[in-house]
This record gives C-alpha cells, structure tokens and sequence, in this order.
C-alpha cells in the first residue's frame, strides 16, 4: 500500500514558533517547507509548483 506524503508550506517569521509548528505538523506527518516571509514563501511555491 502507498503512503500519501502531504507538504505544507509554513510562512512564519517568528523562528521559534516556525520550528515548533513545523516539529509538530512534521510528526503527524506532513513534509513541511519554511519559509521566512512572503518574498520566500512565493520563491518556494514557485519551485514546487
């Protein structure tokens, strides 16, 4: 049987609060992307797109 991997991306400027949201979306297991602000978040969705 396949495993789904669903991604996120998580646009979050605050670092301690990205890494504990993404520690947590990552255990119930998602593939999470960071990204800082919006410029990068854009650059991100771009490139997976």
């Amino acid at each position: 049987m396949e495993t789904l991997h669903y991604s996120v991306l998580l646009v979050e400027d605050h670092r301690a609060l990205a890494g504990t949201i993404a520690d947590y979306l990552e255990a119930i297991g998602y593939l999470v992307d960071h990204a800082p602000d919006g410029r990068n978040a854009l650059e991100l969705a771009r490139a997976h797109a």
